[in-house]
């Protein structure tokens, strides 16, 4: 009755209970339906929502400041600040369009960051993504101290190991299970955060977490900023032990560079292998009339 004679999809809504049942009402009704254009954007725009519908896991990107060696402080734990101004306000802007922000204890601790979002008013394009996201510790003891400045905002998510002391904090306790000898389950983590509805993560480490994430083949997206300084024996932004063969690294294709300031924001998707495309059950079969 509008007069709307095309309409052209993306992808399908994942929802199994949607699937495809919009496409078919408009083409019973005589319209013309395009589908799989843009295919590839429009995916990668609902990956947290469709992988939580398929697999009930969030998007996960890992973002760090870096100097050129790859450290994210001195070995003193120096760190403010690697990058300058403007690097820091485009991850302010990263922090706005996901839902939640997650740090390791030794970061909570070291740093006691706010996890918001501080932006002068303008930089956002629209209310939509001007909300501070969820902060969110990987605490595996229950260590963080209830005047931590994460605490003074509303919907904070602490999660923890099943034995971790009973302690109210004004944030969610959340209990799972652990890793043999280590921290919490970083599945477990992630699915209690997708249950939330909490489907973009964005992690800001420390290095810990960040080897946890990308051990167990969790990490989607990577955002480093990289600064134009050397520091000798710092604390690099992936921990753990070495690897001993190229193999054995965490393969990466960079989709996009900017320069900020002084500063270069590299970004990379993750290459898992032999992992499943985490885009193969949006993509359709090639467009349609």
């Amino acid at each position: 009755r509008a007069g709307i004679a095309r309409v052209v999809v993306g992808v399908l809504d994942p929802f199994p209970a949607m699937q495809g049942r919009s496409v078919e009402a408009l083409r019973a009704a005589g319209i013309e339906v395009r589908l799989g254009v843009e295919e590839e954007a429009a995916a990668r725009r609902i990956l947290g929502f469709a992988r939580a519908v398929a697999v009930g896991l969030p998007e996960v990107t890992a973002k760090a400041a870096i100097s050129a060696d790859g450290h994210i402080a001195t070995a003193t734990g120096e760190s403010q600040w690697i990058t300058g101004p403007q690097a820091r306000q485009h991850g302010h802007v990263l922090r706005a369009r996901h839902d939640a922000i997650l740090v390791g204890i030794g970061t909570a601790l070291a740093d006691d960051p706010r996890l918001n979002t501080r932006l002068p008013p303008g930089v956002l394009p629209g209310p939509q993504i001007s909300r501070d996201p969820v902060p969110v510790v990987l605490d595996t003891h229950l260590r963080l101290p209830g005047t931590a400045q994460l605490l003074q905002g509303p919907g904070a998510v602490v999660i923890c190991g099943p034995e971790a002391p009973q302690r109210e904090l004004q944030a969610e306790i959340v209990r799972v299970p652990r890793l043999p000898g280590g921290g919490v389950d970083p599945v477990a983590a992630l699915a209690a955060l997708s249950e939330r509805g909490l489907h973009r993560v964005l992690v800001e480490g420390g290095g810990r977490i960040h080897r946890t994430l990308l051990d167990a083949a969790l990490v989607d997206n990577l955002e480093l900023y990289l600064a134009p300084i050397v520091l000798p024996g710092g604390r690099p932004w992936v921990a753990g032990p070495p690897v001993e063969a190229l193999e054995q690294g965490f393969g990466m294709e960079l989709v996009e560079t900017e320069r900020l300031g002084p500063d270069v924001r590299l970004s990379f998707r993750l290459v898992h292998g032999t992992a499943p495309d985490p885009l193969s059950t949006l993509r359709s079969t090639p467009p349609t009339r």
